[in-house]
């Protein structure tokens, strides 16, 4: 999804626009990471994922947002394949270079349906 070097993966329960809006702010002071988050399309599942690339979230973000880092056989077992049963929002956009924005962080939200 993105080009950046590290992918981390993270899971929370709560709202899921409330840790974006946390994340833009966190991410703003290090342009060197881009993030989706998943949200299950199903109500009845409590977490969500967070997809990271670029650098990690630090223990203090995740630990003041009650975020768990997680693995990527985690990811791949349980949620990887599956875009369907998911809200993803990314705070980039796929549909254009990352160059065509500057340093402009564009909060978008997109839905991956399955055929």
């Amino acid at each position: 999804m993105c080009n950046l070097s590290v992918t981390s993966y993270y899971l929370f329960k709560g709202d899921w626009y409330d840790i974006f809006s946390r994340l833009l702010d966190d991410v703003s002071t290090n342009d060197d990471r881009k993030f989706d988050i998943w949200e299950p399309v199903d109500k009845h599942k409590e977490y969500k994922v967070i997809v990271v690339y670029g650098a990690p979230l630090s223990l203090n973000f995740c630990v003041t947002n009650k975020i768990w880092k997680t693995h990527e056989k985690i990811f791949d077992a349980f949620y990887s394949g599956k875009e369907y049963q998911y809200n993803i929002h990314s705070n980039y956009y796929l549909g254009f270079n990352e160059e065509e924005f500057s340093d402009t962080l564009l909060t978008t939200e997109y839905l991956i349906k399955s055929k």
